[in-house]
């Protein structure tokens, strides 16, 4: 809108500082969610990750099995030793 030559309307300078004030931004962030493709892979990450772990539990557990074992065992022989003796 426009009143001849040198003349601005109200309108014209709210139009313009509307047009030029800075507009406070927020920051870019990466999504929340994983991108489709990777999604594949983070399971079988997690898969993978989950069997090591079981194989790992399940090897303790042997280890401390044989661990029992043997002590029952070595209990079993020092008490046959003190009968032999008395």
């Amino acid at each position: 809108m426009s009143y001849g030559i040198g003349r601005r309307s109200g309108l014209d300078l709210a139009l313009l500082w509307l047009w030029c004030r800075p507009v406070a931004t927020a920051p870019i962030r990466p999504p929340a969610l994983e991108p489709p493709y990777a999604m594949g892979a983070s399971l079988e990450k997690k898969i993978k990750e989950k069997k090591r772990k079981q194989k790992k539990r399940k090897e303790r557990k042997g280890k401390e099995k044989k661990r029992k074992e043997k002590n029952r065992i070595e209990k079993k022989r020092k008490e046959r030793k003190r009968k032999k003796k008395v």
